[in-house]
């Protein structure tokens, strides 16, 4: 009886181990097997074959209204540019019409013997209002195509190869204002000095805007001065400020110069001044009929450019000679 008892509690101590052990092991089991889903889940995922970086980019903001901001309302275009660089090297531009013709863009390197079509590509440029030419660096503003009430000024640093928008040259570069008798200058839109202005340069703190027979400069905020300049056709600046000084093309009436007459004004000019002779370029029987819309001047240093109807001029001596 005694040994009936002892085996009894024998077996019925092994079951109870049993039990415990097979609850321990499936703890560890059920423990195992989060453990190894918690490291499946923050292993490190096989990326692939990586895709392209994204490029954004972004539309231009417009802008707080200001006298001086890179788009202004319906610039002029009915006047040819020229912007020499050096003797030999220059660009000019016909104005063209947006929404007619285009502006057709040249650059000449051998003192405008012959002339090469700068390609304007995608820029949109509908017509052209201002150009600043430089050895390294050339500036075109003009009408965009699709919208003829806003200006935009493109830039290339690669002789017209490439061009980019460039919102500082729309801001900085002198023009006149379609429709109406303002000009646009670095320090904001003036009115000009005549019922209609027609080309405009700026130097420094000095402006200056030729009308119909008349000249006209201002320095900073003070008035225009204005000078009767009977038969001026085109005009160009050098120096800055109230030390620029500028060269005049006129239509000569007189019989010392078959051409055009370059003739001189400085900043400091008042309504009695009087214009200096310089010189006469002999281009009147091969340029045709001479108006402001068909004559441009140039000038960097003392080489003197000048496109006159179909025939391109240049000075080596200020004018003087040609």
């Amino acid at each position: 009886m005694k040994s009936r008892v002892a085996g009894s509690g024998f077996f019925s101590s092994l079951a109870g181990r049993i039990v415990v052990i097979a609850v321990i092991v499936a703890f560890v089991v059920v423990d195992v097997l989060l453990v190894a889903a918690a490291l499946r889940a923050t292993a490190p995922v096989d990326p692939g074959t990586p895709g392209p970086i994204p490029t954004y980019t972004s539309s231009p903001q417009p802008t707080a209204t200001a006298s001086a901001s890179a788009a202004i309302d319906e610039p002029s275009g009915e006047v040819r540019l020229l912007s020499a660089v050096s003797a030999t090297e220059a660009w000019r531009t016909t104005p063209g019409l947006c929404g007619g013709a285009a502006p057709k863009v040249e650059r000449s390197t051998d003192g405008g013997d012959t002339w090469a079509v700068v390609d304007l590509g995608s820029t949109g440029v509908a017509d052209a209002v201002a150009l600043n030419a430089g050895s390294d660096r050339t500036a075109l503003a003009g009408h965009l195509t699709g919208s003829c009430t806003k200006t935009k000024a493109m830039a290339t640093f690669t002789e017209g190869k490439f061009w980019a928008a460039s919102t500082t040259d729309v801001a900085d570069l002198a023009f006149v204002v379609r429709g109406s008798n303002r000009v646009h200058l670095a320090s904001g839109v003036v009115a000009g000095p005549c019922a209609t202005p027609l080309g405009a340069v700026q130097s420094g703190s000095a402006a200056a805007v030729s009308c119909a027979d008349a000249f006209a400069v201002k320095n900073g905020d003070a008035a225009w001065q204005t000078v009767t300049v009977d038969g001026l056709l085109a005009f160009t600046a050098t120096g800055t400020g109230t030390a620029t000084s500028y060269l005049l093309a006129v239509d000569s009436a007189s019989d010392d110069c078959d051409g055009v007459a370059i003739e001189s004004l400085t900043a400091d000019l008042t309504p009695d001044s009087v214009p200096t002779p310089v010189g006469c370029a002999p281009v009147a029987s091969a340029a045709g009929t001479l108006d402001p819309s068909t004559v441009a001047l140039s000038r960097v240093g003392a080489n003197v450019w000048l496109w006159a109807g179909s025939r391109v001029s240049v000075s080596a001596d200020g004018g003087a000679s040609w």
